[in-house]
């Protein structure tokens, strides 16, 4: 509390400036994809809808609410529900790294300029609109970091801590991960077994406890497995056929159904470049195949199962890591005015990712180990690192890096802007011992 009422002006100001942006930026109407109308079947029909094998829970119950309160099917009221998450977002990261340990050395009002660079990228604030649960997750996120940077010592901060840790992967399968992230505490928190049960064993058992309930749930209402399965295998099959892989798999529905179709030749044939006209090729074929014969589980497990296959697959999936930090964090929604200030705010975005953040990333790793930090810092990179890499594994089309990092963008740009910040400390140190020594 101490430490609110200090930098309350800070926070008063960085909220204010994060609303005036954001609401002036807005589509209040909401902006539908593809993937928004399987979420609203989820809305309107809970646990009896089809869409609930792939798509959990939270986000519908969050659109249903804003339907409620809103007294229709419009979507000004669930703009206004990711707004002013994302404003308190704002605040909770402020207060992050104003507490932690390592940060506070740094001035306190050049940390809140790098906050608010950090949240006013044009994809993230553009996200706002969107009517997904992609920006959501990140005031969880956020709190994920703090409670573990922190030491838990009473049970109501541990159970505080189990129920931040699940919320995210209510919202996206994608965020389970973060059940392992208490772990890293290992490394630098010491003490007795009833230190490791509040931060580490108690705050995970009721995380897992909670996913386990919910995919229980919808095993027992909707025929066609849990929904983490069928995320994953719709995402693996996909990424094995832009891949051209086939062999392994003769066995399968999958398998079957492509053979049947005659596609299993131009499969193989397929070369994974990323130019414009494979996409094209590859979109029109992955749009061939029906749902229900992407979920199948046993085509990726049985190519995968091919040593040789596991390791083209791998190799391909881990040389798109880094795309995850350099696709562009611009957005042609968003649009400030004069002309001039919106080019040179998009190319602003565009310029840090294509530039700075994968060489300052690789920079803050060095840094970690040489120094041995602990903190705050080093959790957000631990879940940076860990979202690209599931990404990179997962996803079978470059777009999904620049959509799907939106809950951890504000979190990859702080560390870009930090770790600049640091390679100038250290310049401007070098220079001046240089100089000094020149003098004498």
């Amino acid at each position: 509390m101490d430490q609110l009422k200090k930098h309350r002006f800070l926070y008063l100001i960085i909220g204010l400036l994060i609303s005036i942006f954001v609401f002036l930026t807005a589509n209040f109407k909401g902006i539908e994809v593809g993937d928004t109308m399987s979420y609203l079947d989820v809305s309107l029909n809970g646990f009896n809808s089809e869409s609930i094998r792939f798509r959990p829970i939270l986000y519908p119950l969050v659109l249903k609410l804003s339907f409620i309160l809103n007294g229709g099917s419009n979507y000004e009221c669930i703009v206004s529900i990711q707004i002013i998450f994302y404003v308190l977002a704002s605040i909770v990261f402020l207060y992050i790294v104003l507490n932690d340990h390592w940060l506070s050395r740094i001035n306190a009002v050049l940390v809140s300029v790098l906050v608010l660079l950090s949240l006013l990228s044009p994809n993230t604030i553009a996200s706002n609109s969107l009517v997904l649960p992609e920006i959501l997750p990140l005031t969880f996120i956020l709190l994920v970091a703090y409670f573990t940077a922190k030491e838990i010592k009473n049970i109501f901060e541990s159970v505080l801590f189990g129920i931040v840790l699940i919320i995210p992967a209510l919202f996206k399968p994608l965020w389970l991960f973060l059940v392992i992230i208490p772990i890293s505490k290992l490394s630098w928190k010491h003490g007795g077994y009833k230190r490791y049960w509040l931060n580490i064993i108690f705050p995970i058992s009721i995380a897992i406890s909670a996913f386990v309930v919910h995919q229980a749930m919808i095993k027992k209402s909707v025929k066609g497995g849990y929904q983490l399965a069928s995320t994953m295998d719709v995402n693996l099959n996909l990424a094995l056929i832009r891949c051209g892989i086939t062999t392994g798999s003769e066995e399968t529905k999958l398998y079957h159904y492509l053979n049947e179709k005659r596609l299993l030749d131009r499969i193989r044939n397929r070369n994974w470049d990323n130019s414009s006209a494979e996409f094209s090729e590859f979109t029109m074929l992955k749009d061939s195949i029906p749902w229900e014969q992407r979920e199948d589980t046993q085509y990726w497990r049985k190519a995968l199962a091919d040593k040789n296959n596991f390791f083209i697959f791998t190799a391909n999936q881990m040389k798109r890591i880094l795309r995850f930090y350099t696709n562009s964090a611009t957005d042609e929604s968003i649009q400030i005015k004069p002309r001039l200030c919106n080019y040179l705010y998009q190319s602003f975005y565009y310029w840090i990712h294509k530039l700075f953040v994968f060489p300052v990333f690789i920079f803050l790793l060095i840094s970690i180990i040489w120094k041995k930090e602990q903190g705050v810092i080093v959790v957000f990179w631990i879940i940076t690192f860990i979202t690209s890499i599931i990404l990179a594994i997962l996803t079978y089309q470059d777009p999904h890096f620049t959509r799907m990092r939106i809950a951890v963008e504000p979190i990859l740009l702080f560390l870009t802007f930090y770790g600049c910040w640091r390679v100038f400390e250290i310049a401007k140190r070098v220079s001046s011992n240089f100089f000094s020594n020149f003098n004498n």
